[in-house]
């Protein structure tokens, strides 16, 4: 079963010297062209997309650049500012494909390079999506992005490439400025706590996990599962996270807000309230409490009024 995740609930904000970029992931569950020509669900997807300056978006179907130029025409009213994405071929060794896209903000993040995993040896259902951006606004010089949607079945074994992934990007990339983040599938029936102890990304003290274990990311009342995750790794990225400044943040969407995307992009499953409580994942708890900040005003339009 695939949720109404990441972005819609928890999402990483990096706030640093020179300003604030706000990244997050969305499963969009099956997003092909007969959701885009539903107004309420356009109307939904505008509004969680506007609310981040990187977004990625896993689940697309059967998309092309001319469907996703139509999405990107309808964003800029929203927004007042002009979008951009990097997209995938169709992903997946079977019958079932899925398409990933990256869509950001082009007057604050320039994309350096994106490619799709060259996985030898098929190792992943859906290979990860990489991209690689600098901005002004952050005294970062680069950052790389991996993303991530795993297969059920295949948890335990996606992950654990992850770390291999990881280890192979940042040796030709140069740099270990690196967030990893999606629909990871990584806890109850598909990942529980002993797999989870066991996974090598989570071992290596290296991959920070931002999102705390007993964050629901789903809206389903039937469920309370952490299936979603946001990892970083890089001395400055921690540093920024762990320092007290509360300068990397995770937060949660208003359940309101969550409850009516429910009702538009999952018609078929029944939505739960999710508890604004700390999200941040830390080495000790003290470390967690002083690196939480409590979200901000949702979906205020985005324009020079209010920049």
């Amino acid at each position: 079963m695939l949720f109404l995740s990441l972005c819609t609930c928890c999402s990483l904000s990096l706030s640093l010297f020179l300003g604030t970029l706000r990244i997050g992931a969305f499963n969009i569950r099956a997003f092909g062209r007969n959701k885009m020509k539903k107004n309420d669900v356009m109307k939904i997807l505008l509004k969680i997309v506007g609310r981040y300056d990187l977004i990625f978006i896993q689940e697309l179907r059967n998309m092309n650049n001319d469907t996703v130029d139509t999405m990107m025409q309808n964003v800029k009213p929203t927004t007042r500012e002009k979008f951009d994405y990097e997209m995938t071929k169709p992903l997946g060794t079977g019958t079932y494909k899925e398409q990933y896209a990256y869509l950001f903000r082009s007057d604050k993040i320039s994309v350096k390079s994106s490619f799709v995993y060259d996985d030898v040896g098929n190792k992943f259902v859906r290979e990860p999506f990489v991209i690689t951006f600098t901005s002004p606004l952050i005294d970062v010089k680069e950052v790389t992005v991996i993303g991530i949607h795993t297969v059920e079945k295949n948890v335990k074994k996606e992950l654990d490439e992850l770390a291999h992934v990881h280890q192979k990007i940042t040796r030709e990339i140069g740099h270990d400025n690196v967030i990893i983040l999606g629909d990871m599938n990584v806890d109850c029936n598909y990942c529980r706590k002993k797999c989870q102890q066991n996974l090598f990304i989570r071992k290596d003290s290296k991959f920070q996990w931002l999102i705390a274990d007993n964050i629901d990311t789903t809206v389903d009342n039937a469920t309370n599962c952490t299936y979603d995750q946001l990892i970083i790794t890089g001395h400055q990225l921690s540093e920024i996270a762990y320092n007290g400044q509360s300068t990397i943040s995770v937060d949660c969407l208003k359940p309101a807000y969550l409850e009516q995307a429910a009702k538009q992009l999952y018609p078929d499953r029944q939505q739960s309230n999710i508890s604004q409580q700390p999200l941040l994942s830390s080495p000790s708890s003290n470390q967690s409490q002083q690196s939480t900040s409590q979200s901000e005003p949702l979906f205020t339009k985005i324009g020079p009024e209010n920049k």
